[in-house]
Order: C-alpha cells, then sequence, then structure tokens
C-alpha cells in the first residue's frame, strides 16, 4: 500500500500543473502550562506564514507551497532602570514535513539547533553576539527531546542593550509536521528557564 501510495505522489508530481499545497496543523502550548508559568498569548500573535519553493523530482520541476502556523506568547519582566517589559517570550512554530514521493523536502528537520537559531538571527535584526551554552532533555510530546541554550544580546525599547537567553527544541516529527519550540528571555531573570521548560512540556498538536 505504502508503495502504491508513493507511486501515485510521484506521478501527481510530474502531471500535475498547480502548485503543490502543504499546510501544518496548529501547535499550542497547554492552558494549565500557560497559568503554571504565567504566560498569556501575545495580542494578533498567531497566524500563517506562507512560502512557495520550487522543487525536482525525477527531473520534474514543480512549485510547491508551503504554509506554516505560528504561536507566541508573552510575560511581562521587571529590568530595573528599564521598567516592566514584555521580554520574555515562547514561539511554537508547525512546519509541513513536505512530503512528495516518499522523500521529506523541508529541511528543518534536518537543522542543527545552531543553524535555526541563525534563522531567528536573519529574522531579528536586533540580535547579536550568539553563543552556544549547552544542551538538556526536556519532555515535549510524549517523549525527551535535545533543548539547546544560546547566550545573545538583544536590542529592545530606545536602542538599549539587554543579555538574552535563547532556548531552542530540536524539530520533533509529529505526524506530518515539525513542531519546534522557542524560549526568548533576558538573562538577568532567575527561574525562568524552568519556565520555559513547562511551555516545551505543554506543547499540543
Amino acid at each position: 500500500m505504502g508503495a502504491v501510495g508513493s507511486l501515485s505522489g510521484c506521478i501527481g508530481f510530474l502531471t500535475g500543473s498547480e502548485a503543490l499545497q502543504f499546510s501544518a496543523e496548529t501547535a499550542t502550548v497547554a492552558s494549565a502550562s500557560l497559568e503554571e508559568t504565567d504566560y498569556e498569548k501575545a495580542p494578533d500573535s498567531s497566524g500563517e506564514q506562507t512560502i512557495e519553493r520550487s522543487f525536482s523530482v525525477a527531473d520534474q520541476e514543480r512549485q510547491v507551497e508551503v504554509t506554516n502556523h505560528i504561536q507566541e506568547y508573552k510575560r511581562s519582566v521587571n529590568l530595573g532602570v528599564l521598567g516592566e517589559q514584555e521580554l520574555a517570550r515562547f514561539i511554537v512554530l508547525s512546519t509541513p514535513k513536505v512530503d512528495i514521493a516518499g522523500k521529506t523536502f523541508n529541511p528543518v528537520g534536518e537543522w542543527s539547533a545552531k543553524e535555526f537559531v541563525m534563522q531567528i538571527q536573519s529574522a531579528y535584526k536586533g540580535l547579536s553576539d550568539i553563543q552556544q551554552e549547552g544542551e538538556r532533555s526536556v519532555s515535549m510530546l510524549g517523549e525527551s527531546r535535545t533543548v539547546t541554550k544560546f547566550s545573545a544580546r538583544a536590542e529592545v525599547a530606545n536602542g538599549e542593550k539587554v543579555d538574552v537567553f535563547i532556548h531552542v527544541t530540536e524539530a520533533v516529527g509529529d505526524g506530518d509536521d515539525y513542531v519546534i519550540g522557542i524560549g526568548v528571555y533576558p538573562q538577568q531573570i532567575d527561574g525562568e528557564q524552568a519556565r520555559v521548560d513547562e511551555l516545551i512540556a505543554g506543547i499540543e498538536h
């Protein structure tokens, strides 16, 4: 049956004219974990990101439309002279594997944590001086997963710079999608890593 499905997918890829569409299921954090950590969903933070790419299979090229889903959560923290700011953030990303004729084309599943955090840096121009600090295991989607911790400098309001920690989970394959959790917060905030671990453990997909 699997071979028949793969053959069917290959034929569809070779003969179709419209762009193939792949959309991830939304991943979120359970309400119990949000209550435990004092995080809340950031207003207007959930959304879709649609990307078009060209892929080649059996010397045939087709357009593929990929839709990712992003959910963002926040918590206000006190930064002393900088006052109270919503600088503790947690993001859950779900992205489709893009399986065509038995081959996965989404590179996220092969990225290292360092490669992923470099993508974060390119998206947020105020992030610099990223250094890997270490790894640990955290429960996520029913299994123990690797979480990598980085230190960095982040630009906040009025051009001020704040030292932050970034925590990035491995890309976890769940059904037809990959799911990634990302936590960012100022280094001077005590106990925040435990909150990030609770949020990771609370991811649902």
